[in-house]
């Protein structure tokens, strides 16, 4: 299955773009200046116009308030809507949104923001090699 990743992290674009072994991989959709909860919005809006989630978007022991990073695979394919992956990113936007009241968003230096892009790749990295055992 041919799918897209949707990421605002500028490590996972350069180790997807660089590589030329992901034979599924369609496209990245990077959105540097987007927020974590913008990741998930437009994630929501490509499965509006059919594609189906692949990754949970909440995964990892991560919490939203803590990281300003995200990265979500959504199948580039699409289809009827997919009314799982509708509820799983609505459920996720909800999540988010809470943490994100509840909670103040953490001023963070550069050394743990670049620990924060390389759990979010090591979590997408790991979403892909699934996916493509399964497809």
């Amino acid at each position: 299955m041919k799918y897209v990743i949707i990421t605002n992290n500028k490590l996972v674009n350069e180790y997807y773009l660089n590589e030329i072994n992901f034979k599924n991989l369609e496209k990245i959709i990077f959105m540097e200046t987007a927020s974590f909860i913008n990741v998930l919005e437009f994630a929501r809006d490509s499965i509006h116009k059919g594609h189906k989630l692949l990754t949970h978007p909440l995964t990892g022991s991560v919490k939203p308030y803590e990281t300003p990073f995200k990265s979500v695979v959504i199948s580039s394919e699409t289809t009827e809507m997919d009314f799982e992956s509708l509820n799983i990113i609505e459920n996720s936007i909800e999540v988010t949104k809470k943490f994100l009241r509840d909670y103040k968003p953490r001023n963070l230096k550069e050394k743990h923001l670049k620990d924060f892009m390389i759990i979010d790749k090591s979590l997408i990295d790991s979403g892909i090699e699934s996916i493509n055992q399964v497809y």
